[in-house]
């Protein structure tokens, strides 16, 4: 807690003491921001790729259970890890087609803000789980 997790992530929040807010044009957004902008980027412009789909999932740890955070918000209904054919995999999670920079900041804005959080005394919104953005190209 206090750390820089968050900050080193997603960027600086937009008021001292808030939640981060994502932003997709600023110098000082975080990892995944500029992991999913130069995604787009790189894409678009190459010319030996004809067509291509983008899905996202967000998947929390809390309390040694998974939860699918941009479509389970109450965290009512676990997931489970299987395996089938040497592929591992979250059964049930889903997967959002997204077309554009923005699409993706959405859905990741949609599932920090159902990620579970409390109040510690170094940080007023610390997360109390792990969490997992996966983007399928």
């Amino acid at each position: 807690t206090g750390s820089g997790k968050t900050y080193s992530m997603y960027g600086p929040p937009v008021e001292p003491g808030a939640k981060a807010v994502l932003r997709d044009s600023n110098e000082t957004v975080g990892l995944i921001p500029r992991a999913i902008g130069e995604i787009f980027q790189q894409l678009s412009n190459n010319t030996n790729i004809l067509s291509y789909s983008i899905y996202c999932s967000f998947v929390q740890i809390y309390n040694e259970n998974l939860f699918d955070m941009l479509r389970d918000s109450s965290m009512a209904a676990p997931l489970a890890i299987r395996e089938e054919k040497k592929e591992i995999y979250v059964q049930g999670l889903s997967e959002y087609n997204v077309k554009s920079v923005a699409d993706t900041l959405q859905l990741l804005r949609v599932a920090e803000d159902n990620r579970a959080i409390r109040e510690t005394h170094m940080n007023q919104f610390s997360s109390r789980s792990h969490s997992i953005f996966l983007v399928f190209v």
